[in-house]
C-alpha cells in the first residue's frame, strides 16, 4: 500500500503504514503516542457526553459539539500524523476500534433525532398550511361543510 492508497475502514489514513520506511520497527515516541491515546480518550468523552445527552433528551447545544468533534479530529489527525512512519502498538488499533464504534452509535443516535425533527417539521408545515388556507382551492370533498 503506498501513500495514496485508501485506508481499510476504520483505520486513521495516517497510521497506514506509508511508502517509506525510515522507521520501520521503531516504536513511536511516547510522548506522540501519548497525545494519540489522549486526544481518543476525549474524543470518547464527549462522544458518551452528546450520546448521553441525546438519548436522555436533555438539552443539546449541537453546534457546540460539532465544534467540539471537530477539533477532537483534528487531534487525533496530527498526533496519528507524527506516528505515521513508526511502530505503534496494537493497543492504539484497539482504542481506534473502540472509537470507531462510538462514533458509529452517536451517528446512529444523531440520525434517529434528526428524522424526528423533520417529522416535526413537516407536521408544523402542514398545520401552518391548514390554518391558512380558508378552503378555496381545495378539492370537492375534502372540505368540511359548516353545519
Amino acid at each position: 500500500m503506498d501513500q495514496y492508497d485508501i485506508a481499510p475502514q476504520g483505520i486513521v489514513p495516517a497510521l497506514v503504514p506509508s511508502g517509506s520506511p525510515r522507521h520501520r520497527g521503531i516504536p513511536a515516541p511516547a510522548a506522540t503516542l501519548t497525545a494519540l491515546l489522549r486526544a481518543i480518550e476525549r474524543t470518547e468523552e464527549l462522544l458518551d457526553e452528546e450520546t448521553g445527552a441525546l438519548e436522555n433528551r436533555s438539552t443539546v447545544d449541537l453546534v457546540s459539539f460539532v465544534r467540539r468533534k471537530s477539533q477532537s479530529l483534528l487531534e487525533i489527525t496530527r498526533a496519528a500524523r507524527a506516528l505515521r512512519d513508526f511502530e505503534v502498538d496494537p493497543t492504539v488499533t484497539d482504542r481506534l476500534a473502540a472509537l470507531k464504534d462510538k462514533l458509529e452509535r452517536n451517528q446512529a443516535v444523531l440520525r434517529l433525532h434528526l428524522e424526528a425533527v423533520r417529522e416535526v417539521a413537516d407536521l408544523l408545515v402542514k398545520t401552518a398550511r391548514a390554518v391558512e388556507s380558508d378552503g378555496t382551492y381545495s378539492m370537492p370533498g375534502s372540505r368540511q361543510e359548516v353545519g
